[in-house]
């Protein structure tokens, strides 16, 4: 009989940056295969707070044919569909996703996915960065967590003094908050 040996599971690499802050970056998420890069055929990224779909950034890619960028909705029931380096914008109430923008780039053993994302004001706060990688023979990496990011959260108006009045001339104390600080 024939046997064909597997050099083993695709493998999540990377991510770049692998931390820092901001309302938007382009992620470079770096998954391998020992079957070389176009053996790949899904890869997951995950930006929350805690490892769930839910509520998240939870994107897939299926390169090949089709280079189909995928974001999930809010409830994580449904996909919206757009094409990498061509395709419309992709967004839900965490964060948007340019695919015009986005590229995929094969180099030997090394799938490298140039994701840029924007992230919702009211999605702020420290996310952890995940990533998975299936390929054509059936392996997978599993879920690895590659790196942190803190969504910048929106400054807010908090008070102004007086609230009401009347008059000619006033002068108004007017209270603004950043998370990130006064400065």
């Amino acid at each position: 009989g024939n046997w064909t040996v597997t050099a083993g599971p695709p493998q999540a690499v990377s991510v770049t940056p692998s931390s820092g802050a901001g309302s938007s970056q382009t992620f470079a998420i770096t998954v391998s295969d020992p079957g070389g890069a176009a053996a790949i055929n899904t890869v997951y990224v995950l930006v929350n707070n805690g490892f769930t779909a839910i509520s998240g950034c939870y994107l897939l890619l299926q390169p090949g044919s089709t280079n189909s960028l995928s974001l999930w909705s809010n409830q994580a029931t449904a996909f919206q569909v757009s094409t990498v380096g061509s395709g419309g914008a992709l967004s839900n109430s965490q964060c948007s996703v340019n695919a015009a923008g986005a590229s995929v780039v094969l180099s030997g053993n090394q799938l490298t996915l140039n994701l840029p994302l924007s992230f919702q004001a009211a999605f702020g706060g420290a996310k952890s960065v995940y990533a998975y990688a299936s390929d054509t023979a059936g392996l997978n990496s599993g879920w690895h967590p590659l790196g942190t990011w803190t969504v910048s959260e929106a400054p807010s108006v908090v008070s102004v003094t007086p609230s009401s009045g009347t008059g000619s001339s006033q002068t108004f104390a007017i209270t603004v908050s950043d998370p990130g600080g006064a400065a």
